[in-house]
């Protein structure tokens, strides 16, 4: 009887083959986002964890005057602006103070991290600005203002041409030869960094109004030019006037 029923039960209809369970699929995939999702959240702040110096990376601004501003990079460079100059460098971080290499002058400025602050030495308080704004176009601000040839108003031989291919040249007055000084960078529309090889490179602080460009060097002394046209030889009035 157990053998004939045995028997019957596999000589009937057979059973379909399960389908297979889609929904498992969709789970999978679903679940695989999710993991790629919350990946993509948390790994800033692992990345923060096992690199410190990620951490305070951003622009940072005076607290007592927003033109002033500190600007540290991912890639380890730095730029600050500060009474009216503008510095550039290498940053790194020992402990909680922020290093600031600036290796044109071969010295260091440090600061004390204090949440999203930074302390300088002078006992400024820099904040970080958690609100970063697009970056101006600060080339086309500025390039087109300065190129040209200017003369000296105080010392009317010294003519000078800041080309667009961003190199200054001296410029003989009499035949228009020119002689190459170095180059120059516009890092924004109050500050002009020129290198040469002589000297190498240092931040000026310019501006231009009615054709006059008026540059400050570090040590505050004021140069005063004026555009002129490219014409040789440049006549020399009495008083420096064309």
């Amino acid at each position: 009887m157990n053998e004939l029923k045995y028997r019957e039960s596999n000589t009937g209809t057979p059973r379909p083959s399960p389908k297979f369970p889609l929904f498992r699929v969709v789970g999978a995939l679903t679940f695989g986002l999710i993991c790629i999702i919350v990946g993509l959240l948390i790994y800033p702040r692992i990345n923060s964890f096992l690199n410190p110096d990620n951490r305070i990376t951003g622009t940072y601004v005076n607290q007592d005057d927003p033109n002033e501003y500190l600007e540290l990079n991912e890639d380890g460079t730095f730029y600050l602006k500060e009474l009216g100059l503008g510095f550039s460098g290498e940053w790194d971080i020992e402990d909680n103070t922020v290093r600031l290499h600036l290796s044109d002058f071969g010295f260091t400025l440090e600061g004390i991290i204090q949440g999203n602050t930074i302390i300088s030495e002078e006992g400024k308080i820099w904040v970080r600005d958690e609100q970063p704004s697009a970056p101006l176009n600060i080339f086309d601000l500025s390039q087109n203002k300065i190129t040209g040839i200017w003369q000296e108003v105080s010392d009317p031989d010294t003519v000078v041409e800041f080309s667009e291919d961003g190199n200054i040249y001296w410029v003989n007055y009499m035949t228009g030869e020119k002689e190459i000084y170095g180059d120059y960078e516009i890092l924004d529309d109050e500050i002009l960094s020129i290198s040469s090889p002589g000297e190498g490179s240092y931040p000026v602080k310019f501006s231009i109004a009615d054709d006059i460009l008026t540059v400050i060097n570090m040590g505050g002394d004021i140069e005063k030019y004026k555009r002129i046209e490219a014409v040789f030889p440049i006549t020399i009035a009495t008083g420096g006037s064309k």
